[in-house]
């Protein structure tokens, strides 16, 4: 069975932050995989590498033994959902994915309309995206990934925004994937049920999952207890190195009052910035797949400073508690 994607010692940061650390796997033909991991923990940006959308600080991918931003920008004959769908607000649906159809010239009216159908959208609605509700721009999102019967299949939290009777439809649309699929979800009863094999990103690397979201949640409770008992002896060794009663002065008290309330204002603009970036998206021509990898780099660069303040204001609360 051959190697569709290989991940091959690659790392990304944001900063001081690495969010993916020398990971190395190869996705095989036909295979459905299925990812798990907090939020923050890293799925969604090796989701983005694989995708083109990112380029790793260090290592490599391939795609069909093409090298991503080498060999190709993005991957070919790969059916992708990460975050938002970007569509053109002002048509309908079935315009969007016929422009979408129109440049690959594989798939004509008809595969459309059975696919709108599939995903529970109706073909002859003319309402333009503008209008659609969160639930619906998802549907399409996925009608626009699986229209072309692609060999490669990459969701990235598919099942966001739908309803009971959606998400009934898209297991059974899943269940038995031809092609390789990768499933990004917090849904355990999806993963268990579409999925072969069951993977977590925990501490920036990959972890295989023989006993599933169960050995997932243990695994994610055994990291987190090493990471907050060095968090615990590094407080305890600064504590031991401060003079003998030495306390916050009232000044110092004051100043770190004044950072707390300062990050929180700049955490508020910048989680502005974030939403308006993401409405900016649905702006932008879903063909242009330039402006799309900036406009979601943007995002990830603001995602990766809010991150930033999130820790100042983590860490400037817990000196005020003493």
């Amino acid at each position: 069975m051959r190697d569709v994607i290989r991940v091959m010692d690659v790392s990304k940061s944001f900063g001081e932050e690495t969010v993916l650390h020398h990971i190395s796997y190869d996705f095989k033909e036909g295979r459905i995989y299925g990812i798990v991991g907090n939020n923050g923990s890293g799925k969604t940006v090796l989701m983005k590498c694989i995708c083109g959308f990112l380029i790793p600080d260090s290592g490599e991918i391939t795609v069909n033994y093409k090298r991503i931003g080498k060999d190709m920008d993005f991957p070919q004959d790969t059916g992708i959902i990460i975050e938002t769908p970007g569509f053109l607000p002002a048509l309908s649906g079935y315009k969007n994915l016929k422009i979408l159809a129109d440049l690959k010239g594989r798939i004509g009216k008809n595969e459309i309309i059975e696919t709108l159908q599939r995903v529970g959208l109706n073909p002859k609605m003319k309402k333009p995206v503008s209008k659609y509700s969160l639930g619906m721009r998802q549907r399409l999102g996925i009608a626009q990934a699986i229209m072309e019967n692609p060999d490669v299949l990459i969701l990235d939290e598919p099942g966001n925004d739908l309803d009971v009777d959606m998400l009934a439809a898209v297991e059974d649309l899943l269940d038995g994937w031809p092609g390789t699929l990768i499933l990004v979800t917090h849904d355990r009863y999806l993963m268990e049920r579409v999925t072969d094999n069951q993977y977590a990103l925990i501490g920036g690397v990959v972890r295989h999952l023989p006993g599933g979201v169960d050995e997932y949640l243990r695994l994610e409770a055994e990291h987190h207890g090493a990471v907050r008992q060095a968090k615990e002896m590094a407080k305890a060794a600064s504590d031991a190195a401060k003079p003998a009663g030495g306390g916050l002065s009232n000044n110092e008290m004051r100043a770190l009052k004044k950072q707390v309330a300062s990050t929180e204002r700049k955490m508020r603009t910048l989680e502005g910035k974030i939403e308006d970036a993401k409405q900016a998206m649905f702006d932008i021509d879903p063909t242009d797949f330039v402006k799309l990898g900036e406009a979601q780099q943007k995002i990830d660069d603001l995602k990766a400073q809010l991150e930033e303040l999130e820790m100042e204001w983590l860490e400037a609360s817990e000196q005020l508690e003493g």
